[in-house]
């Protein structure tokens, strides 16, 4: 990869503005994690502005590293250096993106006609940013403001030295999401080609994909779940159930098996479902009922009519976004799995995820258990997972740990 310098710097550099932090907030920049929360702050230098570039100190006056200050959100500080002494500037971050594509070269994940991660915000020590491959078009997600005010340094350098695969679109986006908790505008810029036609065709594990980067979920399609949906698909047996199918990957990868009869795909999208279609077809797969229906009330369903399966998958929606949501998430994710149980044959599997961050992996087990109790059945674990590997876990920032799937024999 080639390391020439970036062609801009950030112009919202005030060298030596300072926060100061509590002794927590110390403990947890020394330990290596990438937020200080506003609590976390005993001081903030006068001036200091959204977007500035900080040092940051100790109540002694100790340099304990840098970040980006932003005293409209929660994460008052992203923290990306240990060395106060080094300026977040154009090298910087030309450093850290380099690190981030050279890792998914070593795995092998960088194909021209693939879908990869590129760059995993926290897990890449570049809080804020997602960099989204998907054949020749790469999304730029801007999810903080640190990002978003550097969007056009990080912009230009994908697009005057990122020559891993061939690519003739740039789009870069704030995240919808963010925008209240960052106080970040909406946003949206075409840097190399342009947003017509958005939708581009990918090949995962062999199946065909269409993904709207503009108009999808997050950037258009679930690149976590790569290598389990690549499990699903070779131990996948008879009747198949993928519950939260979304546009069908889980269905598609165990359609593919010819050991599987029948595939039922079951999301609350309509339009979701309507690509799932299209992806079947893309793939020439026959033998999956698409199904429109709330995941709870359809497994209800399937309990009363005494209907069985080989194979089920459970991959719902973010259920805990916020701590004091934990607690109903794992009751809902308890619920979730033991109806599942309900309908599974003896002796069929089940792959059950989560991608609460806020659900620690053993909380999620306990879950599946407790549901295993209600549903009087024993479950052998056979295997848990996460994220595919574009998606790496910072052990600095447990935060990164947020898939869980579990693959297990219902007895």
């Amino acid at each position: 990869m080639s390391t020439a310098d970036l062609s801009q710097t950030s112009s919202t550099v005030a060298p030596e503005k300072q926060v100061v932090v509590r002794p927590p907030g110390r403990h947890a920049v020394l330990a290596g994690h990438p937020w200080l929360r506003k609590n976390s702050l005993a001081a903030v230098a006068p001036a200091t502005e959204a977007g500035d570039e900080v040092v940051i100190v100790d109540r002694e006056g100790n340099r304990c590293g840098r970040g980006i200050y932003n005293g409209d959100s929660q994460l008052a500080v992203r923290v990306y250096s240990l060395d106060a002494d080094r300026s977040l500037d154009a090298e910087f971050w030309q450093q850290r993106l380099i690190a981030a594509i050279e890792l998914r070269q070593r795995l092998g994940l960088l194909t021209p006609d693939g879908a990869c991660r590129l760059v995993y915000s926290e897990a890449d020590r570049l809080s804020g940013l997602i960099v989204d491959q998907y054949a020749d078009t790469l999304m730029i997600s801007l999810t903080a403001l640190a990002m978003f005010r550097r969007w056009s340094l990080i912009a230009d350098w994908f697009r005057d030295h990122f020559r891993e695969v061939p690519v003739r679109r740039i789009l870069v986006r704030t995240d919808p999401n963010m925008l209240r908790q960052e106080n970040m505008p909406e946003f949206q810029q075409v840097v190399v080609g342009d947003s017509t036609g958005a939708v581009v065709e990918v090949l995962e594990n062999g199946l065909r994909f269409q993904v709207d980067p503009v108009g999808g979920q997050k950037t258009g399609f679930y690149l976590d779940q790569r290598v389990n949906r690549a499990t699903l698909g070779q131990v996948a047996r008879g009747r198949v159930l993928d519950v939260c199918c979304y546009t069908g990957g889980f269905a598609l990868a165990a359609a593919r098996n010819p050991q599987v009869t029948h595939v039922t795909a079951v999301d609350a999208s309509l339009p979701a479902l309507q690509q799932a279609e299209v992806h079947a077809g893309l793939n020439q797969l026959a033998g999956i009922d698409f199904v429109k229906a709330d995941c709870f009330d359809f497994l209800a369903h399937l309990k009363q009519e005494r209907q069985t399966f080989d194979t089920v998958v459970l991959d719902p929606p973010k259920f805990a976004g916020r701590q004091q949501e934990v607690a109903p998430a794992l009751q809902a994710y308890q619920r979730l799995n033991r109806l599942a149980m309900d309908v599974l044959a003896p002796g069929g599997l089940l792959m059950t995820c989560s991608c609460s961050g806020r659900v620690l992996p053993d909380e999620f087990l306990q879950a599946v258990m407790l549901a295993a109790r209600k549903a009087q059945r024993e479950v052998q674990v056979l295997a848990q997972s996460g994220a595919s590997p574009d998606h790496p876990i910072l052990l600095s920032c447990p935060e990164t740990q947020y898939l869980k799937c579990v693959l297990c024999r219902v007895l």
